[in-house]
């Protein structure tokens, strides 16, 4: 039996920007902290170099870098490249499942429960987003049973992003995303 992983190249994600030849983590750490358009940009393009290396786990941990970033909704970045939602749903049904992964709905789910410092409430919505979203695209994916969460409900997520953060595009764009795939 034949272990090893396949020797095609997963599609791109039409979701994310084109990827870049030789890109690498090495690549982020040149951009100034201040560039923070860049650097979304970057992550994004970093996670398409990542996906079509069939490196599906390391492409989801670079959009979940981009998914972070506190970028005012007018930035300009976003009119071309929304919030990558849509690249986590992509990720969740196109994986090859003979490539590690990882349990993404665990990973979303410590992730939520976790972060602190600057704009902490903001990146746990996110966060909890993208494991209602592993909830719709990968059901048979249990969460940790040992980690007592109690999550906001998609509703809950959209309200307080729109209400709380001022974030209407982004509480649109997940709404939409959810209502395709339920």
């Amino acid at each position: 039996m034949d272990l090893s992983k396949p020797s095609l190249k997963p599609s791109a994600c039409p979701h994310l920007p084109g990827a870049l030849a030789g890109m690498s983590y090495r690549s982020l750490r040149e951009i100034p902290a201040e560039a923070t358009d860049a650097r979304y940009l970057a992550y994004l393009t970093y996670a398409q170099s990542l996906w079509q290396r069939a490196l599906p786990a390391r492409a989801l941990l670079a959009v979940d870098k981009a998914l972070l970033m506190n970028l005012p909704e007018s930035a300009p970045v976003y009119q071309a490249h929304p919030l990558p939602y849509t690249a986590v749903v992509f990720f969740l049904r196109e994986v090859d499942r003979t490539h590690f992964f990882g349990n993404p709905r665990i990973h979303y789910q410590h992730l939520a429960d976790r972060v602190r410092g600057k704009d902490a409430e903001l990146r746990a919505l996110r966060a909890w987003a993208c494991w209602h979203l592993t909830r719709c695209c990968r059901p048979e994916l249990e969460g940790d049973p040992k980690h007592a969460v109690h999550p906001p409900s998609v509703a809950e997520i959209t309200t307080a992003l729109n209400a709380q953060h001022k974030r209407q595009q982004e509480a649109e764009l997940l709404s939409r995303l959810f209502s395709e795939i339920s």
